[in-house]
């Protein structure tokens, strides 16, 4: 009585196969995740770069901005302007890190999950080669052995 190996051969390609696929995946939408990232933070960087001469001219139309003028509240705006700045960039690489993070999980996940599936095709393997064995073994009386 022999065992027949092929399945198991056949399934732990296929368990190859499939890790390759959804780790290309993974990989793809890391690629995405930063493009995306790199894309919002040009959109934040070229929306107040178009805002400040907006925001130099409202202070210098209110008197409070120009030549020999120094001035709290300018200094005080342009201070919050700059804060408004850095916060929208900050959000949007922390939602970048968060991502990337999320996808390193997710990767993660995959690759246990891989490794869970091949220790239970293992296992499959050996049970039906022990219940061959015990087979064997119940006959070996009756073969004269």
């Amino acid at each position: 009585m022999s065992i027949d190996l092929s399945p198991y051969t056949q399934k732990k390609a296929a368990l190859g196969t499939s890790l390759a696929g959804k780790l290309s995946a993974n990989t793809y939408s890391q690629f995405l995740a930063k493009q995306r990232g790199n894309r919002q933070m040009a959109d934040v960087t070229k929306q107040f770069k178009m805002q400040t001469p907006k925001v130099m001219n409202a202070f210098l139309r209110r008197g409070i901005a120009g030549p020999g003028v120094q001035s709290g509240v300018y200094e005080r705006g342009l201070q919050d302007f700059a804060g408004q700045q850095l916060t929208a960039k900050n959000d949007v690489q922390q939602a970048l890190n968060d991502a990337l993070d999320q996808l390193k999980f997710q990767r993660s996940d995959i690759e246990s999950q891989y490794q869970m599936d091949l220790a239970d095709l293992e296992m499959q393997k050996a049970n039906e080669q022990a219940q061959a064995a015990a087979t064997l073994a119940a006959f070996k009386p009756y073969l004269g052995g």
